[in-house]
């Protein structure tokens, strides 16, 4: 049996010891990828902010179940304290400095606990700040380093892995401890070194705790040089920590291993690339691990054939599109097509829908209305709740989106407060969310985590189950347009009108900028896999590769409220004129509707064939008035015909001046040389 027993703090009753921003965050990455049953397969538990004599009775009790041949892993993420005598001691939010040994988890009791398990094979990774605690005006006994393996290491079947061991601790004259901690860089190495796998240095497909230490050490000696992790211990036999995926052959150079496993979609293509070149000339090595690779299910990048190739318009008059989780179901202004044939099964009539949404397991379809969303049955297409809202929505300008386990909605609209609706039964119960007025909210597929950016500018990450802000700071963003997280949460997308930055959600530093920004809160969008991300500008939507940043492909096309499909096979959206147009990567897909010669113009083209038009109209106006003056003074009948056609030109642009401007920009597409086809 594999256990993991994950204990973070983050937050103190003692004002001696300072809150720290990352332990609670740290636990539940940590926890994902230990659970996930292709990397650890652990079977894990969480405590964050408990007290002092619960962690206790937690440590005592899975130490004290398991077996001789389980595997025990313990995770300590928050502050670690020293005695006056030298003892380690770690905080919990109850623990008071002046009483560490009766309010506190001491390091000896870890190790008694550890001594009288039956597992021979333990695991301890502490991921602490120290700090020194004393009374006021005293100095402390021993030296002022705290020795973590000293005190927790005997050699016998355990290895302990730490983010530091002889850390100067930091404190007060008043005895309180300084918190110099920011976003953990040694949890955050064992997380993603265990999720891509990088980690399995030795390329066998498995992270043992040495492949894990020697990562982490190289990992913290690049980024963070003033911290220097240890291990210490010795465990005979195997010792798995995760398992990465196909176990690569033997003779395979280590800069290939990197690149082949690497989640850069750009560096593991290099890495095929390299591979193939080697096997095309004899190489036996990398002729192996090509077909090893073939079914490993382990990214691979953007590739030209999943370029998007025929475009086509299927609707006009539109507020939002939707595809349903198995891409079988396309839903805009309260029709639904399929995605084969494209016709409609079903039609919503009666209603002034706005935005839809799918449930994500399928069986509901929400149309927003103003006093919220009506939610139907996929099967039967009946009606079957309202969650009705305290407020008015403005007609059809909102969003609607499911969370990511399907019981929570959320409706919003720019300029407004978004209004959450959770299951309860059968019914659906409004709740609100901490945020002022927004500019965009996001959320994502795959993780209870949603991103909101304010009018103000404060972009903030929630967790849907507590409803209250997770991550990192909340730092200010005065000119973001549109925000978004990707479909694991891992990532953030924020953009300005001029470029478009993807960020860790963890700590919001920035992974990579690109040079191009979005100029409408619905036009940023991850494709469902995580590997794309979609930005609209003035000049067209725009393909990147995630998380390299490099450009794939450019559509030269106005459009907004672009959606994926969950398949991969469609991109969906709406031009300025309310029109649905979709963009497929197999032609074949969109057979039966229309092909368009042009799809429609992008938002700096149209705003220039506008202007083109009104200054004509202008001219026009002009050269009205001199010839009606000189046809006062003299009429000539050989320039009789010639004035007809003027006059009758003049009353085309004056009914072009007259209609809305979607319908002059449609009349301008017609105009224009070679026209367009389709409906």
């Amino acid at each position: 049996m594999r256990t993991a027993l994950l204990i973070a703090t983050d937050t103190y009753t003692d004002p001696t010891f300072g809150a720290l921003r990352a332990p609670a965050l740290d636990a539940g990455e940590l926890d994902g990828v230990l659970a996930h049953p292709d990397i650890g397969d652990f079977t894990t538990e969480v405590l964050v902010n408990a007290s002092a004599q619960d962690v206790r009775e937690r440590v005592d009790a899975v130490f004290g179940r398991a077996d001789r041949d389980d595997l025990v892993l313990l995770y300590l993420s928050g502050h670690g304290v020293k005695d006056r005598s030298g003892g380690l001691y770690f905080a919990a939010p109850d623990t008071r400095h002046d009483l560490l040994a009766s309010t506190s988890i001491p390091a000896a009791f870890v190790r008694g606990v550890i001594d009288r398990s039956k597992a021979r094979k333990v695991v301890v990774w502490l991921d602490c700040c120290y700090g020194g605690a004393f009374p006021t005006g005293m100095s402390p006994r021993a030296a002022g380093q705290v020795d973590v393996l000293d005190q927790l290491d005997d050699g016998r079947g355990c290895v302990i892995m730490t983010s530091a061991t002889h850390v100067q601790y930091a404190y007060e004259p008043d005895g309180s401890v300084r918190d110099e901690t920011g976003p953990s860089v040694f949890t955050r190495a064992i997380v993603e070194g265990l999720r891509t796998g990088a980690a399995d240095l030795d390329g066998d497909g498995e992270v043992s705790t040495a492949d894990l230490y020697a990562y982490v050490y190289e990992r913290l000696r690049r980024e963070s040089p003033d911290q220097t992790p240890t291990t210490s211990g010795m465990i005979a036999g195997d010792l798995r920590i995760a398992h990465v995926g196909v176990r690569l052959p033997a003779g395979l150079p280590d800069e290939l291993r990197r690149l082949v496993r690497s989640t850069d979609p750009e560096f593991r293509a290099l890495g095929l690339r390299l591979l193939a070149e080697r096997a095309d000339t004899g190489d036996d090595v990398a002729a192996r691990t090509l077909d090893l690779l073939k079914g490993d299910d382990t990214p691979t990048p953007a590739r030209e054939s999943d370029h998007l190739k025929r475009c086509a318009m299927l609707w006009s008059n539109a507020a939002g599109v939707a595809f349903s989780p198995d891409s079988s179901l396309f839903a805009a202004s309260g029709i639904v097509w399929d995605t084969v044939a494209w016709q409609e099964v079903h039609s919503i009539r009666g209603l002034n829908p706005g935005e839809a949404a799918f449930s994500p397991d399928g069986t509901l379809l929400a149309q927003g209305l103003r006093l919220g969303p009506a939610l139907y049955s996929t099967t039967s297409w009946t009606l079957k709740t309202r969650a009705r809202s305290t407020k008015s929505w403005p007609d059809r300008s909102g969003r609607l989106s499911f969370g990511h386990d399907g019981r929570l909605i959320v409706q919003w609209a720019p300029g407004h407060k978004p209004v959450l609706w959770v299951s309860a039964g059968n019914r659906w119960q409004e709740r609100p969310l901490p945020v002022d007025h927004l500019r965009s909210l996001h959320l994502s597929r795959s993780t209870p985590l949603l991103v909101t950016l304010a009018v103000d500018g404060v972009v903030e990450v929630f967790d849907t189950t507590t409803r209250r802000p997770t991550g990192g700071p909340s730092v200010p963003e005065p000119a973001a347009t549109a925000v978004a997280i990707s479909p694991d949460g891992r990532l953030l997308a924020v953009a300005d009108d001029q470029r478009t930055e993807l960020r860790r959600t963890s700590d919001r530093q920035v992974v990579t900028t690109l040079p191009r920004g979005v100029t409408d809160w619905r036009g940023l969008a991850f494709a469902p896999d995580g590997r794309l991300l979609a930005t609209v500008d003035l000049d067209g939507v725009r393909l990147w590769s995630v998380p390299s940043g490099n450009p794939v492909q450019s559509l030269h096309t106005e459009l907004t409220h672009i959606e994926f499909s969950p398949d991969g096979r469609f991109l969906a959206g709406i031009a300025g004129n309310g029109q649905v147009w979709l963009w497929s990567v197999d032609p074949r897909d969109l057979a039966t509707l229309p092909e368009r010669r042009a799809c429609p113009p992008t938002t700096r083209e149209r705003r220039a064939r506008l202007r083109h038009i009104d200054k004509i109209a202008g001219r026009t106006r002009v050269a009205t008035g001199a010839a009606g003056l000189s046809g006062t003074v003299a009429v000539l009948d050989a320039w009789f015909s010639v004035t007809a056609l003027v006059l009758a030109s003049i009353g085309l642009l004056t009914l072009v001046l007259a209609v809305p401007e979607a319908v002059r920009w449609t009349l301008a597409q017609d105009l224009r040389p070679g026209g367009r086809s389709g409906r």
